[in-house]
């Protein structure tokens, strides 16, 4: 059972890649949770509510700010609990801008939590943040 848990979390987070790549709306209604709590938090802020990360999140920056884009997931470890699944990856992202066609690079780390409502599995969280900064005394 741990396994086949793991399987449709690591499908759901490809299929959330997906949504991103291709700043698809029904896509993401089909992955997050659509009732609070809902909490989407990046470099350039958070949303709060399906609402706030369809808007602030999919249209204005996904959809909005890039003509092209492409994430791509790494390392992915995936821990199951009773109703609740956590995915911890590494990413990569490119993009070109909508306004000028210039290129964005972009690697980090992320956190998505998964909840289950007796029906199916729901995004509910996500936190992402850029690579670790590992030099001395930088990063604090």
């Amino acid at each position: 059972m741990e396994f086949a848990k793991r399987e449709e979390i690591a499908k759901l987070v490809e299929r959330y890649a997906e949504s991103i790549n291709h700043a698809d709306l029904d896509l993401a209604a089909e992955l997050w949770a659509t009732e609070d709590p809902v909490v989407f938090i990046h470099p350039k802020g958070d949303e709060r509510g399906y609402a706030g990360v369809i808007e602030g999140f999919y249209i204005k920056l996904m959809k909005d700010k890039f003509s092209e884009r492409t994430l791509t997931v790494y390392d992915l470890d995936i821990s199951c609990y009773e109703g609740l699944a956590i995915a911890v990856f590494y990413w990569e992202f490119n993009a070109t801008w909508r306004e000028d066609g210039s290129p964005q690079h972009t690697e980090g780390r992320e956190t998505q939590v998964f909840r289950h409502d007796g029906k199916k599995w729901a995004l509910t969280h996500i936190h992402y943040s850029n690579m670790p900064v590992l030099g001395v005394k930088e990063g604090f």
